[in-house]
């Protein structure tokens, strides 16, 4: 299991300078400040030096460049579960996948592996200013802990590490990132409105006649003519109304966001193409659907 975090600046009043010394320091002795962590392995990526006390002045003087970031320097956390520790080569992979999965390649990054009485974990600084552009990035447009999110899926299905149970991110066999692959919708249901009415007249509401009899339909069918024909066999009209679409039961509307997801305007433009209107007439049908056993409640 892997998990990463962002550390907010302790310091953010402080110096630019003072913050990338302070924070380097850390984390290549973080014994001054706790005496049962220390570095077991120290590295840096995207400076010209080589010595370690060059790679900060190097940091520093880039930070300094860019006059519209008050704190471009960044500090997160790599943590892996009690009882795994990383080699040296799996903890350069490790900031391989960080800086590919952030958007931070090239730029300057100190790293360290720590470990305390708890976990082994990665602390990672580095500067969000473009050593070219000489501007700070903004991580993944803002959503940097989504980011961080799909850094640990990286790393988990990369070096086998068994993932979080409740991971945000999951990596498929073909590479792919897969949002909360584990995650079921909710089957939809009438609303509290529609389902008031059902219980007071007996009869099902417009909303769930569309979401039993048109949901089926319109997973299944394979074009725009058979999603009308379809419809139109069940008493149901089908348009588009805006950004979206509504069915119709008689004369009564119903917005498609009332089925499943894999149901609704846009997988179904999505599968079919564009949207193509009936050609037919508006249909009469309508009939009301007694509740089988009990009303709704």
């Amino acid at each position: 299991m892997v998990v990463a975090v962002k550390i907010p600046n302790p310091k953010s009043a402080g110096s630019k300078g003072g913050r990338v010394k302070g924070l380097a320091k850390y984390i290549a002795e973080p014994e001054r400040d706790n005496a049962h962590e220390k570095c077991v392995y120290l590295g840096a990526r995207g400076f010209l030096s080589s010595t370690f006390a060059s790679q900060v002045e190097e940091m520093v003087a880039l930070a300094g460049e860019c006059v519209k970031s008050k704190d471009p320097i960044r500090h997160d956390v790599i943590t892996f579960k009690e009882g795994e520790t990383p080699t040296a080569q799996q903890v350069e992979e490790a900031i391989g996948l960080y800086e590919k999965e952030m958007g931070l390649q090239g730029h300057q990054i100190i790293y360290g592996l720590h470990v305390d009485t708890d976990n082994v974990h990665i602390h990672i600084e580095v500067n969000r200013v473009h050593p070219d552009m000489l501007k700070a990035v903004k991580i993944d447009r803002g959503f940097d802990k989504e980011a961080l999110q799909r850094v640990c899926a990286r790393i988990e299905h990369v070096q086998g590490w068994k993932p979080e149970k409740n991971s945000r991110y999951r990596v498929l066999d073909d590479g792919r990132m897969s949002d909360r692959p584990e995650r079921k919708e909710r089957a939809p249901e009438p609303s509290p409105q529609a389902q008031g009415m059902e219980t007071r007249a007996g009869i099902k509401s417009a909303e769930r006649i569309v979401i039993e009899d048109a949901t089926g339909i319109l997973k299944s069918a394979k074009t725009w003519r058979d999603v009308h024909h379809k419809l139109e066999q069940v008493g149901i009209r089908y348009e588009r109304c805006g950004g979206g679409a509504v069915l119709f039961v008689g004369d009564v509307a119903v917005k498609a966001s009332v089925i499943e997801r894999a149901a609704r305007f846009a997988a179904l433009q999505k599968k079919l193409g564009p949207f193509e209107a009936a050609n037919q007439e508006k249909p009469n049908v309508y009939f009301s659907h007694k509740l089988d056993k009990k009303r709704a409640a």
